[in-house]
């Protein structure tokens, strides 16, 4: 019978053998949920900069609102100062 090369490794050697496999498998896992969180995070993240966005637009509506209230106001009251608390109009005096 010809002697062959082979040899058994032991139970410790094989139980190092499935641990680092587990630990691959594990990392590999996490890579993929990682992932995933990482998608859900972007698609947060789109919805975030479209909100941002749309209070751009209504940030620069209000301010043309003012602006033209203002002209408006101006017209008909002159320079001055409006107490808001009151709604008394002080013009400026010449």
């Amino acid at each position: 019978m010809p002697k062959t090369n082979e040899e058994k490794f032991t139970k410790k050697e094989m139980d190092k053998i499935k641990d680092f496999q587990q630990r691959y498998v594990n990392v590999q896992m996490g890579f993929g949920q990682a992932e995933i969180t990482r998608g859900r995070l972007d698609e947060q993240l789109i919805n975030v900069d479209t909100f941002v966005d749309e209070l751009r637009e209504k940030l620069s509506e209000i301010q043309t609102e003012e602006k033209s209230f203002i002209e408006e106001v101006n017209t008909k009251y002159g320079d001055g100062v409006l107490d808001p608390e009151t709604g008394i109009f002080t013009a400026k005096s010449e």
